[in-house]
């Protein structure tokens, strides 16, 4: 509604190139409005091509509905409008610059394929560059882009369900990012799928953010993450890439219902924590990765509720690390607990009450409480020596790491470490048994030791008496 004057319905002016010094001409209403949403009432069509002259006539609020078509890029748009494609109208840079500019608050660009950006990184070439508060990009598809949506000191802005992918010919180092956040808060970034880029979501000064139901795939990091606090990540995939997340010098950061899985390679992670303080992690599963979660500098940071199955070593834990709390986590499967590089964990390990689940606990529950009646030791000797030697890492599943273990258990002298789990469960807690989709159920090997006990002295007689009746 424009001020001083009553209010008007949403008008948009349609125009085709007609080939003439006239340039173009308005046409009529659609003539089938089912092929609309009902936002797009009292929107009118246009082509692709004539997309920049209806622009230019357009008031602030109108809604432009592209019918199919192809424009050539650039196209920077300084006016507060909603451009709704449908039939996969596309824009395409040519492989020069930034193909789409959103200038104006308010801005929606929804229904395109956007192409063919330029490779400058010194320019930060993008599909589609942000600078505007309150711009919405949904339902969008971004290919062979440098950045795919690069979000510059905006705030408020909404990316949906948006398809992007990267130059896939560049090496990782020359490429860009899925979405790059610079100075960019207060936004929601929701449904995307991101492939074939460097980074998948890139945050640098980007607080208070929603990321929520996103995909990251092939890549260096699924998240990139840097100077950028509060910002809340709930249910999101990262995978097959160098490192699921690295969050770097950061705090108040939280973590729910991710799945972080088949990070690989020397020093590959599910979530690297680099210098961040206070956040917290719950319902979260980090699987078959290389680490699953690293703590470098990270401090004072809650665990709780978390899957880590397959995965190398579940947890790598610096010596600059403390403070950090793990509680009703379950560890199934891994090859390493817990790798301490430097001095004994500072970490905590149950909150007194009770712990963790582990698969590679042997203990028993006599009293019947769910919880272990003897402490279980995260790290054995060999582990211990692993951490501070990798190149032992080539010998974790043959007899000599077997060899050095059963040592220790003979010889509890040996060990290096005592970094305990006092409460340790005897079972998957609910909520963590739902993620592994299995029964929280104890395993028969936990049964209490005097029934174990008494099923030995029975196997024994009865092999006794059986050699006298032979013999």
């Amino acid at each position: 509604m424009r001020k001083g004057g009553p209010a008007r319905p949403i008008v948009v002016l349609v125009l085709v190139a007609a080939g003439s010094a006239a340039g173009a001409q308005s046409v009529g209403r659609p003539s089938d409005p089912r092929t609309f949403g009902p936002s797009d009432q009292g929107s009118l069509r246009v082509r692709a091509e004539a997309l920049p002259g209806a622009i230019d006539r357009a008031a602030p609020g109108d809604v432009i509905v592209v019918e199919g078509g192809r424009m050539v890029g650039p196209l920077v748009l300084h006016k507060t409008l909603t451009l709704r494609g449908r039939n996969n109208p596309t824009i395409d840079g040519r492989g020069r610059g930034t193909v789409v500019t959103l200038a104006a608050p308010g801005i929606v660009l929804s229904g395109f394929t956007v192409t063919a950006s330029g490779d400058s990184l010194l320019e930060d070439d993008a599909g589609v560059l942000v600078t505007a508060n309150g711009v919405t990009v949904e339902d969008t598809r971004i290919d062979d882009a440098l950045h795919g949506i690069y979000v510059l000191r905006a705030n408020g802005f909404r990316l949906l369900r948006n398809r992007i992918r990267g130059k896939a010919a560049l090496t990782d180092e020359n490429r860009g990012n899925g979405i790059h956040l610079h100075v960019a808060s207060d936004g929601v970034i929701d449904g995307n799928d991101i492939a074939e880029v460097r980074d998948g979501v890139y945050f640098n000064y980007a607080d208070r953010n929603l990321i929520a139901r996103n995909r990251a795939a092939r890549l260096r990091y699924g998240l990139h993450y840097m100077w950028s606090n509060f910002n809340r990540f709930v249910a999101n995939e990262f995978t097959d890439s160098v490192g699921g997340a690295a969050l770097m010098y950061s705090h108040g950061i939280v973590f729910e219902g991710n799945t972080f899985a088949r990070q690989r390679g020397f020093r590959a992670h599910g979530v690297l924590f680099k210098d961040v303080e206070r956040c917290r992690a719950s319902g979260n599963r980090f699987l078959d990765n290389t680490e699953g979660i690293t703590l470098d500098g990270a401090i004072r940071n809650e665990f709780t509720g978390n899957l880590l199955a397959g995965n190398d070593a579940a947890i790598v834990e610096y010596a600059n690390s403390e403070g950090n709390t793990f509680v009703r986590n379950a560890f199934v499967g891994n090859g390493t607990e817990l790798r301490e590089i430097g001095q004994e964990s500072a970490s905590r390990w149950d909150d007194g009450r009770r712990g963790n689940y582990w698969s590679g606990y042997d203990g028993y529950d006599l009293d019947g409480d769910g919880v272990g009646d003897r402490p279980y030791r995260l790290q054995n000797l060999f582990e211990y020596l692993e951490g501070q030697r990798p190149v032992l890492r080539l010998l974790a599943y043959g007899p000599a790491s077997a060899a050095v273990r059963k040592a220790e258990d003979a010889f509890p002298v040996l060990r290096q470490r005592q970094t305990v789990d006092a409460y340790p469960l005897m079972r998957l807690p609910a909520d963590v048994g739902r993620l592994a989709g299995v029964p929280s159920q104890p395993t028969a090997r936990r049964r209490p030791l005097a029934l174990a006990s008494l099923l030995m002295l029975a196997v024994g007689l009865a092999l006794m008496l059986a050699g006298r009746s032979t013999g």
